[in-house]
């Protein structure tokens, strides 16, 4: 970690100068304002959605038994829970359900720089799944809708089936009333997946609401 001065950019070449940081201070002030033109937020606006592709790789990643240590043991458990589920969907997709690998895609398939928890690709149309490890049904929807609307719409030519969310903890009688309150409310197919970690056959490792 290197304090600021335009100076070091000699020395730390690296260093990528920002509009937002007054260079002519000779220390690093955080949230210096820096006026911007309508034409500089526009610019700023392309440059941050600038027209994703859909890119659809079939297989899944070679997935980690052992993790290394993140910055706290929650983060390591976190990164296990979502390695764990994302596999079993691959595993249930193939040996359960009877797709074709070739249909699948666990943490390969990109749009733009995001890497998707889980497609499945069906007579040209796509079912994205986003994995959550919350223990809260809430929480899940809350921290998934947002990513699986990006995915599903940022491309136009994709041809979405339907859209499922993913996590570690089933539906009280709230979650699954305002679960509902959501499918009436948009009018793409949206599932829940409750996986169950401890259950040890797979055809009975996630319950779909």
């Amino acid at each position: 970690n290197v304090r600021f001065k335009p100076e070091n950019a000699k020395i730390y070449p690296e260093l990528i100068f920002s509009p937002f940081i007054n260079i002519h201070k000779s220390k690093f002030r955080r949230f210096q304002p820096f006026k911007l033109s309508t034409e500089d937020l526009g610019n700023l606006g392309m440059g941050l959605i600038s027209s994703p592709s859909f890119d659809f790789l079939p297989g899944e990643i070679l997935f980690k038994e052992k993790f290394k240590r993140v910055r706290e043991a929650s983060e390591t458990n976190v990164a296990r829970i979502h390695s764990h589920i994302t596999k079993d969907l691959f595993k249930y997709h193939r040996d359960i359900l009877g797709l074709n690998v070739v249909n699948l895609s666990a943490e390969k398939t990109t749009i733009g720089p995001r890497v998707l928890d889980f497609v499945i690709l069906e007579n040209d149309q796509f079912s994205i799944f986003e994995v959550k490890t919350s223990l809260s049904g809430f929480l899940n929807f809350r921290q998934a809708l947002g990513q699986l609307f990006e995915y599903a719409y940022l491309d136009s030519r994709v041809n979405i089936k339907k859209l499922v969310i993913v996590g570690p903890v089933k539906l009280n009688d709230s979650e699954k009333s305002y679960f509902e309150s959501i499918r009436k409310l948009i009018s793409i197919k949206i599932e829940y997946w409750a996986y169950e970690k401890s259950e040890n056959d797979l055809g009975k490792k996630f319950l779909i609401y």
